[in-house]
């Protein structure tokens, strides 16, 4: 009986009942639709920044020496490490003097930067630069190109072996902008043979560690006896952070 008269009941207002059972087919399917885009958006980026091997931690002092650089090694719980030259520099005139992020390196430990297009990132290569891929899609720079930048009061002009992505710069915006302009900002990554000898001053330890990076503050205080400037996380990283920051809001 109570069946006949739910059925009666949703025959006379079928009008009614398609229209909630309509709407909340859509603000479902809107619902897991938003989810399933932050849900992929999570793990296609934890999936990234594994295959990157990326850092947990980065330290900034003058110059870092090798022997320094095992001391941070040794640390229990520190896994990989990685020493470099981080400078910011720029482009040509021709690319709007955009903001260039310039890392020299002799290995590539941590945050291996993943190529789109062309050669990986080869340490020896001197004669080679690697370039963040959106810029060069940006300003329509292909691998074989001649790229010019401008760092340290040097001009270093390299053929494009690669273009290139890395979890630092997940999200990249200049200083002078307010939103994302690829015309504006890239990084390039160069073998430290590119630099006079005497330039290749390793301004940065990054590495990766068990648990979070901070909690090893005084470890490396230590092993350093405080000969550097400071330490950062993940969270001191506008590229990261910023993308993380989004996520999370949604």
């Amino acid at each position: 009986m109570l069946r006949r008269k739910m059925l009666r009941d949703i025959k006379a207002n079928f009008a009614q009942f398609f229209s909630i059972m309509l709407l909340s087919l859509i603000a479902m399917w809107c619902y897991t639709g938003f989810q399933a885009n932050v849900i992929g958006g999570n793990q296609a980026r934890t999936d990234f920044e594994n295959s990157s091997n990326f850092a947990d931690g980065w330290i900034y002092g003058a110059d870092f020496d090798e022997k320094q650089a095992k001391k941070i090694a040794d640390i229990s719980g520190i896994n990989d490490i990685q020493r470099r030259t981080e400078v910011l520099g720029k482009a040509d005139e021709t690319y709007n003097t955009a903001e260039m992020y310039c890392y020299f390196q002799d290995s590539a430990d941590v945050t291996v930067p993943r190529t789109v297009d062309g050669a990986d990132f080869d340490t020896d290569d001197e004669n080679g630069l690697w370039l963040f891929s959106r810029f060069a899609e940006t300003w329509g720079i292909k691998v074989g190109d001649k790229f010019t930048v401008h760092v340290m009061g040097l001009d270093i002009e390299k053929e494009v072996k690669g273009l290139i992505v890395t979890p630092e710069y997940e999200f990249a915006c200049a200083s002078t902008d307010t939103d994302t302009d690829f015309h504006n900002i890239g990084f390039a990554y160069l073998s430290q043979k590119a630099l006079p000898e005497e330039m290749r001053i390793n301004n940065e330890i990054i590495f990766t560690c068990d648990g979070k990076a901070l909690d090893y503050e005084d470890k490396i205080a230590k092993a350093l006896d405080d000969n550097y400037a400071y330490l950062a996380d993940r969270n001191s990283i506008r590229g990261w952070y910023q993308l993380s920051d989004e996520l999370a809001q949604h």
